[in-house]
């Protein structure tokens, strides 16, 4: 199915955002270079991880450390 992938920090505030096109029953893995939408780098923290689709919300909490 389609979902988005986003990628937030601790306010909300969305930084990252894409859509992702998964099977169904498939498994993802996602590795973040650390950047925003516009290429530039994060800082070190931690920030939240959505994936969501019409159904469905998963979320996570994940520290980036360079």
């Amino acid at each position: 199915g389609d979902y988005v992938l986003e990628i937030s920090d601790l306010f909300g505030r969305i930084i990252r955002s894409e859509k992702i096109a998964l099977p169904a029953e498939s498994r993802l893995e996602y590795v973040w270079d650390g950047r925003n939408a516009l290429g530039a780098a994060l800082p070190n923290g931690m920030y939240l991880v959505r994936l969501r689709n019409r159904q469905t919300v998963m979320q996570a909490r994940v520290i980036m450390q360079r």
